[in-house]
């Protein structure tokens, strides 16, 4: 293993599957942003779009709990 970047590379690799699976554009487009900032060892942007990943990762959250809350009702 090379360390941080590799491990960074990794699991946005493996986030951005579940993400494609969910039809989280967004966050899936973000994440491929990450892995190929981990690969490229550019931490400053690593840093950055984690941050980017975070806060579309809780948007994707909210909307589905907002769904699920919405299908339970009917």
């Amino acid at each position: 293993s090379d360390g941080l970047p590799t491990t960074v590379a990794e699991a946005a690799h493996t986030a951005k599957g579940v993400a494609a699976n969910s039809a989280a554009r967004k966050l899936e487009r973000t994440l491929v942003a990450l892995e190929e900032a981990a690969e490229e060892c550019r931490m400053s942007d690593v840093k950055t779009l984690f941050q980017e990943v975070q806060q579309e990762t809780d948007r994707v959250i909210s909307f589905m709990e907002a769904w699920d809350s919405g299908k339970r009702s009917q």
